[in-house]
């Protein structure tokens, strides 16, 4: 016996799977970690919103909205200590 699948039980399926893709997308991008040995700007928009310098799992919005850069912090000492030496 041949069984016919409905174009509407097509649909429903191909959405489910899209939905169900898409959350695993947001939830994944909504969490990030931080090293010991970085610091991460988080950005809304392209905006600098805030940064962290706690090492650990953190969490922001998915990623159209916020997104995050990751910056050793040994490079923004270095930078710290040459705009220092530039000023005087």
């Amino acid at each position: 016996m041949i069984h016919i699948v409905s174009l509407k039980r097509i649909y429903t399926i191909t959405g489910l799977v899209f939905l169900i893709l898409i959350l695993g997308v947001v939830a994944i991008s909504t969490w990030y970690t931080v090293d010991e040995s970085d610091q991460a700007v988080i950005m809304t928009f392209g905006k600098v919103e805030q940064t962290i310098t706690e090492p650990g799992l953190h969490f922001k919005l998915p990623w159209p909205i916020q997104s995050v850069e990751k910056l050793s912090k040994k490079h923004s000492v270095l930078n710290l200590d040459i705009r220092k030496r530039m000023e005087r």
